[in-house]
Order: structure tokens, then sequence, then C-alpha cells
């Protein structure tokens, strides 16, 4: 009897111990970084960096994908406890080592033949970015826009469907899910690259710090086998 009892309790100090260390991750859904492919798995590059990182750490990951607006907004509200990217400070949040690499270019069709070699050669142009690229981008590239010739928007579709329709000459965001988007969508070879940023490496935050330390830890871990090179090189249909 006292044998059962004292089963009953292990399995029942196991299973808190194991909910408590269930960690609630929102990541941006933006292809190639994370997604859903046509069967509904999760995947992406961003995806697998932090599931592997945290379950390497024994955490239950737990992943959601939202617009970047509205997982900063769950996150905030500690919906969430762990997030990525984070290109701002959230107070009472602990950042990770930045990781996640990305360049926001311009693109245009490569049919217009477009001169676009520096933030300038904007004052002319309709432009289409993400939202809030504004605040991302900085000063310099809302200076050089015209307001009535710009427009921030989520759906990465539609943005695509205004340069193709030509109702835009530029599309503004990260180099990598304008390439993927374009080529699932239209095929090679139909945007032209403009590199008017620079990269910049953005960390992941969490409320918790330990989850931050053991998150890291696991990151660094993945960087000298170079597993996150590897993730990055993945073919991503």
């Amino acid at each position: 009897m006292r044998r059962g009892l004292l089963l009953a309790l292990f399995c029942w100090v196991a299973s808190s111990v194991a909910s408590e260390r269930i960690v609630r991750v929102g990541l941006n859904y933006s292809a190639p970084w994370a997604y859903s492919n046509e069967q509904g798995v999760l995947q992406g590059i961003d995806h697998d960096i932090v599931f592997q990182a945290l379950s390497a750490a024994g955490y239950q990951v737990q992943i959601e994908l939202f617009s970047h607006e509205r997982m900063l907004q769950k996150f905030k509200a500690r919906e969430l406890d762990f997030a990525s990217p984070i290109a701002f400070d959230i107070p009472g949040a602990h950042k990770s080592l930045p990781y996640m690499e990305i360049q926001d270019i311009a693109a245009s069709l490569t049919s217009a033949n477009l001169n676009v070699a520096q933030l300038s050669d904007l004052g002319d142009k309709r432009v289409v970015a993400y939202q809030k690229a504004i605040d991302v981008l900085g000063e310099p590239f809302a200076l050089a826009l015209k307001p009535q010739n710009y427009l921030e928007m989520v759906e990465r579709d539609r943005q695509f469907d205004l340069l193709f329709s030509g109702k835009v000459d530029l599309v503004v965001g990260d180099k990598l899910v304008l390439e993927y988007h374009s080529r699932k969508m239209y095929g090679e070879g139909q945007i032209r690259i403009h590199p008017l940023f620079a990269k910049q490496t953005y960390p992941a935050a969490a409320w918790d710090p330990d989850i931050i330390k053991a998150f890291n830890q696991h990151l660094i871990v993945m960087q000298k086998k170079g597993d996150i090179q590897a993730l990055m090189r993945l073919p991503r249909p």
C-alpha cells in the first residue's frame, strides 16, 4: 500500500515538474523562418533553431505562429513565455544572444530594370513594406520616402500582387522572405534585389531569465557544431 502511494506521489511530482517546464513560444509567421507546410506541420529556420535549443534544455516546447505585431501583443500580455524575433527592448523581458541574421532589402521586378542603389533613389518610387518597417529601419528610410507613395501591410501575398500588377515599384522586406515568396509564387529570377540596408542580427526574448540562459547555452553549442548554418542551407519547400 505504502509502495503504491509512493509511486503515485512520484508520478504526480514528475508530472508537475514536467508541466512547469512547458514553454509557450510565439514566432513570427514568415516563411522560410517559421511557417506551416501543406499538411499544417510547423517548420522553418527560426522554428527549428528555437525548438531544438529549448528541447535540448529539457523544456516541452509549444510553438504558435503569429504576425509580428500580434506576437508582440501576446508576449507583452504574458500569454507567451518566449518570442522571436525581438527588435526592441521590452521592459521586464530578458533577451537572448542575437542569432537571427536578417537583411532587409528592396525588391523590384527584374523586367522593370530599376536603378535603386541608395536610399535617396526611393524618392520617386511607390513602395510597400512590412508592418512597422519605418520603426525598424529608422529615420533615414522614412525621410527618403514620399508619404503618399508609401504603405505598410502584413500580407506578403498582397505585397507581391501590388508589385507584379505594377501598382508599386518596390517591396521592402527581409531578403530571404522576399526571395522565398517570389520563387514560390512566380518562379525563379522574377525580382531584382537592391541591398539598401545593413544586416541586423536579432535576439529572442523571455520573461524567465533561466529560459534565456538555457537557450543561450544550447544556441552556442548549435553554432559551434554548425547546426545553425546547416538549417539556413536546408531547402525550404
